[in-house]
């Protein structure tokens, strides 16, 4: 499996759009308890964006052996709840409507 490595650009993309459709705010996504919004950040970029566990875990505070088992939960939910998958899908949306305006700025 190829990785990507840890992009802080497209991660604060997440990271934004997932603050937009859920609500809340960065530090709930940054606080060393294991959140909803914060295990949606890492599903997004390991399941979607391919991102290394053991950087995702450093980068939010969590144990790198507990991102593909967070991965995993999440994507059970995603493929069986659905307000839960329009939520994920919206998020996705989001982060590539924000490539799109980048590029038509540059």
């Amino acid at each position: 499996m190829k990785t990507t490595t840890f992009d802080i650009a497209v991660a604060t993309k997440v990271e934004n759009a997932v603050m937009g459709i859920y609500n809340c705010k960065r530090h709930d996504i940054h606080q060393f308890k294991d959140s909803e919004v914060k295990k949606v950040v890492i599903f997004i970029l390991f399941h979607f964006m391919k991102y290394d566990w053991h950087i995702i875990g450093r980068n939010y505070q969590m144990t790198y052996l507990y991102v593909p088992t967070v991965s995993a939960e999440l994507a059970y939910f995603y493929e069986n709840i659905l307000c839960f998958k329009e939520k994920i899908d919206l998020v996705l949306i989001k982060v590539s409507s924000y490539d799109k305006k980048e590029a038509m700025v540059a």
